[in-house]
C-alpha cells in the first residue's frame, strides 16, 4: 500500500488578513491580474473538477488565507508555486514582494510524495 502526500503552504508573520490580501492583489494586479468572484462551475461536469478547480481555466490562480498561530498567517495557493515565482521582467519572486510591500517574514514549504 503506497500513501501519498503533498504540502504546498506559504507563512507569513503577520495576522492582518485584509492587509496581506491587500498587498497580494496589488502585486498580482501589477501583473494585469484581476481578482474575480467565485466561478460559476458548470453541472454536469462538477465531479470532474472535484479537487482541481485549475481545469476550470488554466489562467484561473485561486489563494486562500487562514489565521495561523502565533501571529502568522497560513497561506494555500493553486498553483502551488505561483507565489514563488518571479512574474515576467521582475528580479525578485511575488513571495519576496509581498514580505517587503508588508514589512514581514514570509517563507514556503513545498514538499510531495508520491
Amino acid at each position: 500500500m503506497s500513501s501519498r502526500f503533498s504540502n504546498f503552504t506559504y507563512y507569513i508573520r503577520c495576522n492582518n488578513l485584509e492587509l496581506i490580501e491587500q498587498a497580494l492583489t496589488h502585486i498580482l494586479e501589477q501583473e494585469g491580474c484581476r481578482r474575480i468572484p467565485l466561478p460559476i462551475l458548470p453541472d454536469d461536469d462538477i465531479e470532474k473538477l472535484r479537487g482541481k478547480p485549475w481545469l476550470l481555466c488554466n489562467e484561473l490562480w485561486i489563494i486562500g488565507l487562514f489565521v495561523g498561530s502565533f501571529g502568522w498567517t497560513i497561506v494555500k495557493v493553486l498553483p502551488e508555486q505561483l507565489i514563488c515565482r518571479r512574474a515576467r521582467d521582475a528580479d525578485r519572486p511575488r513571495l519576496s514582494q509581498l514580505a517587503m510591500h508588508i514589512n514581514s517574514d514570509a517563507f514556503y514549504i513545498g514538499c510531495s510524495k508520491l
